[in-house]
């Protein structure tokens, strides 16, 4: 009677370290770095989006011994995203486009040098990749509804 829900990438609660390290790094640099166009989907599901759902499905049984995927409300490619970071900063977007080669021969030397924590060559690559789910499966057997990225800013951001 296992139901195991595998969702995208978790935000909220300034707990996180997808969005949370987008937002330090704006914070402390006032820009942000984009290998290639970033034109790669996004579906950020907010912690509190599956704490709800958790919770619908405990006594559904027709989710059980099922798995289901589980994205945010909205699909937004990671620029855009990277965008609502710094709006909901109550900044104005500083993104510094970079050739994808020339990202990851930064992201590599940064490594060497020991400057750069959390970063990965394959992080680069991901940003032009499309990382989304459908919700339809979950919203169909358990009315899952997923919020739309950064809906309560002032709670998620620094």
């Amino acid at each position: 009677k296992l139901t195991l829900l595998r969702p995208t990438m978790i935000y909220g609660f300034r707990k996180d370290k997808n969005v949370m390290a987008i937002a330090y790094f704006i914070q402390r640099f006032g820009f942000f770095p984009i290998a290639g166009s970033g034109r790669g989907l996004r579906q950020p599901v907010h912690a509190m989006d599956l704490v709800e759902a958790s919770i619908q499905c405990v006594d559904e049984e027709v989710t059980f011994g099922k798995t289901y995927s589980l994205g945010g409300g909205e699909q937004l490619s990671y620029k855009h995203m990277v965008e609502r970071i710094f709006r909901g900063m109550d900044r104005a977007p500083r993104i510094l486009q970079i050739p994808l080669s020339i990202y990851k021969a930064l992201v590599k030397v940064a490594l060497r040098l020991r400057i750069a924590d959390g970063v990965s060559v394959e992080t680069a690559q991901r940003m032009n990749e499309d990382l989304c789910v459908d919700n339809g499966p979950a919203e169909r057997d358990f009315g899952y509804r997923a919020s739309r990225f950064l809906q309560n800013p002032e709670q998620d951001l620094p």
